[in-house]
């Protein structure tokens, strides 16, 4: 892997500019970071040349607006350190971040684990069962984070589990939202007040340069900015229509968000055991002993969810009375019981 370029932004600067909803002067700031005022203002209008927007008070002080494209690798990269130098890689715009991960793992094989590609506009985003993501830019956030697992490969199912529950938790943190104000539809969505906040994309990749390494490609989009005429109704007689982080009342910075996401995907994937994850999945998923409506390689079955399976999937004991196990995979939710809203 190739040494990482030098930083353009000083981090901890937009770092507690993030923090803070409160205007701060250029003095606090100085203060803070142990910098003089004149360099301090060097590193506002770097901030700035790297698109981000900082609204300047003559007496209030400086209020960041929203953080710039440009900004988001450094910043990452000092946020959610590693053991090993991780890829960061920023695209305004690109087919899939699920391709340049892919790319990535092409390229550096191993060394790939825990890269991240992050878009801020997909052309050709998608979902599970080759459903598409629409995002139009400056509304969402969307990355893929590469996963290589060196002992017992980890299945699609437990990766997404991991996932979804690992995601609900960030945004909560960074929205200071109350716990289980996100539930989780099975097996890759993620609810808020009704509405699909979230979803979740895991695929794995051969790793031709280790037979005993497995790849996978973690998707995640978050709606984030979306306003009320962008967001879509439920389908008819299914599933969630869409909503938003600010439709719900957050209106964090996309990066803040962002930031979470990764430093809570990094300790999920690290746990030894996903037993408290799934514990916790339980807890946040309206479907169990609820009946529900599935599809199953066009097979419809009608049942009552009894529990998850980290590797098998959904178990449901069928209105017959047989007890199936659906993997995530072949088996899509054609209805289940409303998700709880959160006031």
């Amino acid at each position: 892997m190739n040494e990482p370029d030098p930083p353009i932004i000083h981090a901890p600067l937009l770092d507690r500019l993030l923090r803070t909803a409160e205007p701060a002067s250029v003095s606090a700031l100085a203060q803070h970071l142990n910098l003089t005022e004149k360099k301090t203002l060097r590193e506002i209008d770097r901030l700035c040349a790297a698109g981000c927007e900082i609204h300047r008070h003559p007496q209030r002080g400086l209020t960041l607006v929203h953080s710039g494209l440009g900004a988001w690798r450094d910043y990452l990269a000092w946020a959610c350190p590693r053991p090993t130098v991780r890829t960061i890689e920023v695209y305004r715009n690109t087919t899939s971040t699920q391709d340049a991960a892919r790319r990535l793992i092409d390229t550096d094989h191993c060394a790939a684990d825990g890269a991240i590609a992050i878009a801020d506009e997909q052309t050709a985003g998608r979902g599970r069962l080759g459903r598409r993501w629409v995002a139009p830019p400056g509304t969402a956030v969307t990355f893929s984070r590469v996963y290589v697992s060196s002992g017992n490969p980890i299945s699609v199912d437990q990766l997404t589990l991991i996932s979804a529950v690992a995601v609900a938790r960030a945004i909560e943190s960074a929205c200071g939202l109350a716990h289980q104000t996100i539930s989780i539809k099975w097996p890759n969505d993620l609810i808020a007040r009704g509405g699909k906040l979230a979803g979740i994309l895991v695929e794995t990749y051969p790793l031709s340069a280790n037979a005993r390494a497995a790849a996978a490609v973690i998707g995640v989009g978050i709606n984030a900015a979306s306003s009320p005429d962008e967001l879509t109704p439920a389908p008819p007689g299914r599933g969630y229509p869409t909503t938003s982080l600010a439709a719900i009342g957050s209106r964090v910075d996309r990066l803040w968000v962002l930031t979470e996401v990764i430093r809570q995907l990094d300790v999920a994937l690290a746990s030894p055991t996903p037993r408290a994850l799934l514990a916790e999945w339980r807890e946040r998923c309206p479907m169990l002993s609820e009946p529900v409506r599935l599809r199953q390689n066009g097979q419809l079955i009608e049942g009552t969810v009894i529990d998850l399976h980290p590797t098998d999937g959904l178990i449901v004991r069928t209105d017959a009375g047989m007890l199936l196990h659906l993997p995530a995979a072949s088996t899509t939710v054609v209805r289940t019981p409303p998700a709880s809203a959160t006031p």
